[in-house]
């Protein structure tokens, strides 16, 4: 008896040019127009619209970045899609990729067959289209509903809102929730609000939302302090589908990921601590995971093509450096994601993007998260960058600068690693605390290091060629009479 229907969660997909914001814009301005308290004053990325007495909620994301972000992580992203074509075009590339991901997810959908108002639209040609990828239209025999439309004038809205509705009525069981259960919601976008901290927008799919609630989110948790709708009403509770905007998270909430209430405090409690303790484990795991002595610049690398992608990866592959090694860890073509960021954070790594621009999000997070991000549209602008962050990790340039040579004429035994040492300086200046290297035979045989110099038993910091001494140095092996020490100075230079 608690289980009831909720509201159909519906994502629009189809080509960057097809009109999949205008016809978000038009379906929200139309139910505004029909009454929506207070107007839309912000966008939190997803809404909702009311039709015959019915709610439908409505993601509203660029293109379907975030649903694909969604589902790396496993969320329940929507019920229901619109796939937007538009009528005086053609099913492009982008579109086949849109329908690979609604026919994956098992989501039934509906085309809308946009800016029939231009006189170059030619909906049968799109119906032709999608018959021969065998999406057979209603009209023809088939089961792909089509609603021919125009986001311009408002043509063919309606029809588009009752198909959905009617899809909705044929997939129920899947849109069954249970009120009174335990509060689960989809993360839908996040980002940094500089006076409030992170904020998410999230989607109810089970149980009731409600201010004061403790709730755990993948690898953050908090209580929610603040609720609002996306009209910017303040709210008390969220029902389900409803796209609420929530604050009060310890760091950010990544898109897709399931939000969980949880009732019990002690349970929240040993939660959190769970979380902490996985998220220390990870820092020391990457710190002790890293060679001694090894150098690396790590890089996510992102570009607009395939094709360019692997032209980057190439020409990057081809900058050497003895010290510091480069490593691409994940190199993949489109927009950066949250989950690069993340994993920028997790190995320390660098956020690279070539020819392609960085969401408002991704800022923020690489922002909070402390990771650094470079993207470019020429290549040398790149190269250039990975260089200087190459000779940023390097480390100072060690120079041996010959000071003079000491002849050894006679040794007074060896203790601990210590030698007393007579002979003559025969080129240049030796001084107190300089490095020596002991050459028998045209061998370098040990190196070692001057600690005291004597001249006439009085101590000295230096003698000059020419001159004898006797000295106090250390060394691992022992030395003979007859043996040269090359003395020198040890200097650092910063790349």
């Amino acid at each position: 008896e608690d289980l009831v229907k909720r509201p159909p969660v519906v994502v629009v997909v189809g080509h960057v040019d097809h009109g999949k914001t205008s016809l978000l814009d038009r379906i929200r301005e139309a139910n505004v127009a029909a009454g929506e308290k207070g107007g839309i004053t912000q966008k939190i990325g997803a809404y909702q619209i009311e039709k015959n007495n019915r709610l439908i909620t409505f993601i509203d994301t660029p293109g379907h970045e975030a649903f694909e972000a969604m589902r790396e992580r496993g969320g329940e992203v929507a019920d229901l899609a619109i796939l937007v074509i538009a009528a005086d075009d053609k099913i492009k590339p982008q579109t086949l990729e849109a329908i690979k991901i609604i026919t994956k997810e098992n989501l039934p959908f509906v085309v809308a067959i946009n800016k029939i108002d231009k006189p170059e639209a030619n909906p049968e040609k799109i119906k032709k289209e999608l018959s021969e990828i065998n999406l057979i239209p209603e009209e023809w025999g088939g089961k792909t509903i089509c609603v021919p439309l125009s986001a311009k004038t408002g043509q063919g809205i309606d029809n588009l809102l009752e198909n959905l509705l009617l899809l909705a009525d044929l997939t129920e069981e899947k849109l069954l929730a249970n009120k009174k259960g335990k509060t689960l919601a989809t993360v839908i976008e996040s980002r940094l609000d500089p006076g409030v901290g992170p904020v998410a927008t999230v989607i109810a799919f089970n149980g009731l939302l409600r201010v004061g609630d403790s709730v755990i989110i993948g690898q953050s948790y908090g209580k929610i302090r603040t609720m609002k709708r996306e009209n910017g009403e303040i709210i008390k509770e969220a029902s389900l589908s409803q796209p609420v905007k929530i604050s009060g998270f310890k760091r950010m909430p990544l898109a897709g990921e399931i939000l969980e209430a949880v009732g019990d405090l002690n349970e929240f409690k040993k939660r959190v601590k769970k979380l902490e303790a996985i998220s220390f484990r990870e820092k020391i795991k990457l710190e002790g995971g890293k060679k001694k002595g090894e150098k690396k610049l790590k890089i996510v690398l992102r570009a607009e093509s395939a094709g360019s992608l692997d032209a980057v990866a190439e020409a990057l592959g081809k900058i050497q450096d003895g010290e510091v090694k480069l490593e691409i860890v994940k190199k993949e073509v489109g927009r950066p994601t949250e989950t690069d960021v993340v994993l920028c954070q997790k190995i320390n790594a660098e956020m690279i993007g070539f020819n392609v621009d960085f969401s408002l999000t991704v800022k923020e997070l690489c922002e909070e998260l402390g990771v650094k991000l470079y993207s470019s549209e020429i290549i040398y602008h790149l190269i250039d960058y990975i260089q200087k962050e190459i000779k940023a990790l390097q480390g100072p340039k060690i120079v041996e600068e010959k000071k003079g040579t000491f002849k050894i004429l006679a040794t007074f035994g060896k203790s601990k690693g210590s030698q007393i040492i007579g002979g003559k300086v025969i080129t240049g200046e030796i001084n107190n605390g300089l490095k020596t290297k002991i050459w028998r035979e045209d061998k370098i045989i040990s190196e070692g290091l001057i600690k005291n110099l004597q001249i006439n038993k009085e101590d000295v910091q230096r003698v000059g060629a020419g001159l004898e001494c006797g000295m106090l140095f250390t060394s691992d092996e022992e030395a003979k009479e007859g043996d040269i020490l090359e003395v020198y100075e040890v200097k650092e230079f910063k790349a």
